[in-house]
Formats: C-alpha cells, sequence, structure tokens
C-alpha cells in the first residue's frame, strides 16, 4: 500500500517522475517498491532508536486529527450518505486512545525530547509544503477516485502507465 502512496505522489508531480511508473505485466509500481526497498536499507543502517520515538508521536497525532474530523463531520453534517460508516462509539474510543498516546509522552521525562523533536518536524514540513505549492505553482489536483491496496480499482489506465513509463 506504501508503494502506492509513492507512485500516486509521484504521478501529481511531487516525488520525481520515475517513480510513478506501473509494471504493464503485474500493474505494480516497481520504482515506488524499488525506492521504498533501498530506503529501508538505509534506515537499517543508521541507528533509529530516537528516530522511532520522535516520529511516532506525529504518526499517531495524525490519526487523532483523522479520528478527530470524523467526530466533527458526524456532528456538522449527519444526514450525509457515507459509504462506510464507523459506529460513533468506536470512533471516540479511538479518538481517546490516539490522543492519550500523544499526550502521555509529552509527560515523561525519558521521552519528552525525542517527542518534541518529532512535533517540530510539523512546521519544517509545512514551511516546505509552502514553498513548494506556494512559491513554485505546483498545485495537485484531484482525480475523483482513490487508488486501493487491495487490487481493485486502480487509477492508473494504460495511456497513464506509458506517460509514467513501462518497467
Amino acid at each position: 500500500c506504501t508503494s502506492r502512496n509513492v507512485q500516486s505522489t509521484a504521478e501529481e508531480g511531487v516525488f520525481p517522475k520515475w517513480m510513478a511508473g506501473i509494471n504493464s505485466t503485474l500493474n505494480t509500481p516497481v520504482p515506488a517498491i524499488l525506492t521504498i526497498m533501498v530506503m529501508n536499507m538505509v534506515y537499517l543502517l543508521v541507528d533509529t532508536s530516537s528516530l522511532i520515538p520522535s516520529f511516532s508521536t506525529v504518526e499517531w497525532l495524525f490519526y487523532a486529527m483523522t479520528f478527530s474530523c470524523l467526530l466533527y463531520l458526524r456532528y456538522t453534517e449527519p444526514k450525509n450518505i457515507r459509504p462506510f460508516k464507523i459506529p460513533l462509539p468506536v470512533a471516540i474510543f479511538l479518538f481517546v486512545i490516539t490522543a492519550t498516546f500523544v499526550v502521555l509522552p509529552i509527560f515523561s521525562k525519558s521521552s519528552r525530547f525525542s517527542v518534541l523533536i518529532g512535533l517540530a518536524f510539523l512546521p519544517f514540513g509545512s514551511l516546505l509544503y509552502l514553498i513548494r505549492y506556494l512559491y513554485i505553482k505546483v498545485h495537485l489536483r484531484y482525480r475523483g477516485n482513490v487508488a486501493r491496496c487491495n487490487g481493485g480499482n486502480n487509477r492508473n489506465t494504460n495511456s497513464q502507465s506509458q506517460q509514467a513509463g513501462q518497467f
């Protein structure tokens, strides 16, 4: 599923275009898979004992934000038809758990520094986003359908995969 995220991000122009290639026989994003594989091998060469706690808090923060948006939309737009609906108690429970995973490490003396380092990367990433999309004028476009990880309705057609390069 991560390789499809890299592939679609490359299609949108955030990553280099060569990462958007699709294997014409297997219909898999081979360049994205190879890129992820190489990056994982590089991660194995460095000490990740401080990297993992730093960014796991940020990951839990994004999960908490996702569940908070779900609860907000449930409250403000309850009549909307949704193709998939999580029961409200489950959404509330998951929000509380994920928010707890974000807040509790801040109060722990042993992990406070690594958590704050991870949270400090958020403004840095936002700054990079603003530079990339506001000053260079590269805009993401919504295509109306989502790439699926289950081998279902993929976004790429043959013409799109020929534009991105076949492997």
